[in-house]
């Protein structure tokens, strides 16, 4: 039995919906940007790309949203993170490895790494400047790689890639997932033996390795000092004690059947070890992503004992060393031919009072942009989220107009919007807005249309959360 859904009284103030949300039919969206003030809360989206920041034409037009590699500086708000998961929302999810380093873990790297350093005496902003290095970068690299490769899903893809590799081949890789690694033992005791099944003796479904059994001698347990103490020179790694025992004991049981010291391998410098793994992984058609973010909530670059951004400027430079970045031209390698497997996505807060210097050079390589909103820009950006909310309106007084029209028409709109610096302004602004509209509501014929005054108002408010943001 059809029943027609209630007229929606819209005329008389008392029996009208009493909010801006209400009434133009908009409780209930599935998906309204305009809430939200940082792209991470939108984690639950299953299009992570729904406002296309190159349709938006804030991208150079020689440069589209899937370079291979780019460098984007941006100030807080102006769409870095949301770049970044139109980017993220693109790349292909088989044999594909993302590395997100974003604030809370590059602050869990940092915490590692002034723990284990020894200098004490200087603020941690000024060991960082001093002592933060590309070689630790490439240590973060190494390890945030093993830990994302090590891992269940990959064990069929081992098994049927690794007669295209020589013995010593495997068994360099065998060694550097072994130090590297940050979890998973189990998993890591199972890609050794596939690697080294000729001398596990062994059946190819069958191979085992007892990782955590083998004779204690003397010459074992020298061996096992040496690698703690060659693992300890890795200053930034994630890790208990308890997984470094393990992942050692497995490169033990490593040397007890190939009788090779696995030091060998350890001994060349991170570069080269990082060529070798991702030469590896690049002929088993595995590429990587690194994805440096969110670099401006990290406690380690932006607190009041570091207003020069010292810590942050040698961060930055460590992520953009012309060596590091040389691993995305796609020009070196055994293996690389022309194109590399490693694309670098980095992230830089621009901070007007104390400006990041980035010193790339090769930007027909690796591109360089700032995002910059005019209020032209914010005017479609807001009308294209409009469009998509006015599609999921129900049950509304009246459809959403456009936001000039909501905003006391296109004269006092552009003035206001050239005030805005990018999205997340605009985002506060509205919201506050709402808030106004909804309180003065039963005065307003029309209603929900804002004055002035409101505008006035709004931003006033805007003003405070900007000095807030300021003063982080």
């Amino acid at each position: 039995m059809y029943i027609k859904s209630p007229t929606v009284a819209c005329d008389s103030p008392p029996d009208a919906p009493n909010d801006f949300y209400n009434y133009y039919g908009l409780r209930g969206v599935q998906y309204n940007p305009l809430l939200f003030y940082r792209a991470e809360q939108l984690e639950n989206l299953d299009n992570k790309c729904v406002l296309f920041y190159d349709y938006m034409s804030l991208l150079p037009t020689n440069v589209p949203i899937l370079s291979k590699s780019m460098i984007v500086q941006a100030p807080r708000g102006a769409g870095k993170t949301h770049v970044r998961e139109c980017i993220i929302s693109q790349i292909p999810k088989e044999r594909h490895i993302q590395l997100k380093i974003y604030g809370k873990t590059v602050d869990q790297y940092l915490d590692k790494f002034l723990s284990n350093i020894d200098v004490t005496s200087e603020p941690q902003s000024i060991k960082i400047q001093k002592y933060w290095t590309q070689q630790r970068f490439l240590q973060l690299i190494l390890t945030e790689l093993v830990s994302n490769f090590v891992n269940s899903k990959y064990l069929q893809l081992l098994k049927e890639e690794r007669s295209h590799f020589s013995f010593h081949t495997r068994e360099e890789i065998a060694t550097l997932l072994a130090f590297y690694t940050t979890t998973d033992p189990d998993t890591l005791c199972k890609m050794v033996n596939i690697l080294l099944f000729e001398k596990t003796e062994c059946f190819v479904w069958d191979c085992n390795i007892k990782c955590d059994k083998f004779q204690s001698t003397d010459f074992a347990k020298d061996m096992f000092i040496s690698l703690k103490e060659k693992h300890n020179e890795i200053k930034v790694k994630r890790h208990t004690s308890t997984t470094t025992d393990v992942a050692l004991m497995i490169l033990l049981g490593v040397h007890s059947k190939t009788g090779v010291s696995p030091l060998l391998y350890l001994q060349n410098d991170y570069r080269d070890q990082l060529t070798s793994l991702i030469s590896f992984l690049n002929s088993m058609g595995v590429s990587i992503s690194v994805f440096v973010d969110s670099l401006d909530e990290s406690i380690h670059f932006f607190n009041s004992e570091d207003t020069n951004l010292v810590a942050l400027q040698a961060f930055v430079n460590s992520v953009i060393d012309p060596e590091t970045l040389h691993f995305a031209l796609g020009d070196w390698g055994e293996y690389m031919h022309t194109q590399s497997a490693l694309s670098f996505y980095v992230f830089i807060p621009e901070v007007s009072a104390t400006p990041i210097n980035i010193t790339w050079a090769r930007r027909d390589k690796i591109p360089i942009f700032t995002l910059k909103w005019n209020e032209l820009q914010l005017i479609n950006y807001v009308n294209y989220i409009f469009g998509h909310l006015r599609k999921q309106s129900a049950v509304a007084c009246k459809h959403l107009p456009n936001i000039c029209s909501v905003l006391a028409g296109q004269e006092l709109c552009i003035k206001y919007m050239k005030k805005l610096r990018h999205p997340r302004d605009f985002h506060i602004l509205f919201n506050i807005l709402i808030e106004q509209i909804n309180t003065v509501y039963s005065q307003r014929d029309p209603p929900f249309i804002a004055t002035e005054q409101d505008l006035t108002y709004a931003f006033e408010k805007l003003q405070y959360h900007i000095l807030k943001e300021t003063l982080m």
